[in-house]
């Protein structure tokens, strides 16, 4: 998680923060939400209902700027991570909370240089990284940012 986070305050310090052409200010938009929802039954419920827990937790921003009369550079950063916790009972009746189980988890970061040519075909160039914050299918839980996907088009 720690090295999530530096990956993206450097990515947002990069979008946001340099610029080598001066030709006016970054348009930008960033939102960030976090909802929890929660459910629970009455031990007069009877039979295998169980009540949950979950979080999840989301950061979409979208940073553009027009370098030069001719060309446009749009970036978007969309990142989510959540979580759900289920209520269990064991042979005596009591009940307990699972540990937390992944329920989302997207990072996705995309970078697009459009030649705005005004014309009836305005070339572009692109470049796209997909991944998760943390590997569910390593047991160990050790491998964050993976698997990755990048994709470059044009």
């Amino acid at each position: 998680m720690k090295t999530a986070f530096i990956a993206f305050t450097t990515m947002l310090l990069i979008l946001t923060g340099f610029s080598l052409v001066s030709a006016g200010d970054w348009e930008k938009s960033f939102d960030l939400d976090l909802t929890a929802t929660q459910s629970s039954y009455s031990d007069s419920w009877t039979g295998g209902e169980a009540g949950s827990f979950t979080w999840v937790g989301n950061a979409n921003g979208t940073f553009n700027k027009q370098l030069k009369d001719w060309f446009l550079w749009k970036n978007s950063v969309k990142f989510s991570f959540g979580q759900t916790l289920t209520q269990v009972k064991d042979e005596n009746g009591e009940k307990s909370w699972t540990k937390p189980v992944k329920s989302s988890d997207k990072i996705d970061l995309e970078s697009i240089g459009l030649f705005t040519t005004h014309g009836f075909v305005e070339p572009f160039t692109a470049l796209r990284f997909e991944s998760q914050f943390v590997d569910a299918t390593n047991l160990t839980g050790k491998d964050y940012i993976d698997p990755m996907l990048i994709t470059f088009s044009a």
